[in-house]
């Protein structure tokens, strides 16, 4: 059985990490919300490439984490909840 693997596309990965570290050095800063955007913007570079599946749930889930710290359960709990469920989906080899 021949499984084909997606490769991501370095700009598209480039762009997911570098919105990952502006959104955690936004957030560590206490700028809250341009950390969200940050966030929404690697959540939207990973979604681009079927790829970054694994950079996609850990974008929803840094979000998910930054709203539970401001009081937005039901937002947190919610993407914690699809966070789980991009990587439940995931292939085990891909979650190393």
């Amino acid at each position: 059985l021949l499984m084909l693997v997606a490769i991501p596309s370095a700009a598209q990965q480039d762009a997911w990490y570098a919105a990952m570290r502006k959104a955690e050095s936004a957030r560590q800063s206490g700028r809250m919300n341009e950390a969200r955007q940050a966030y929404e913007d690697a959540l939207r570079a990973a979604e681009s490439d079927p790829a970054l599946a694994t950079e996609r749930a850990m974008a929803i889930g840094k979000r998910a984490s930054l709203w539970h710290d401001v009081q937005r359960t039901r937002e947190a709990e919610s993407g914690y909840r699809a966070a789980i469920e991009i990587l439940r989906r995931q292939p085990a080899s891909e979650l190393v």
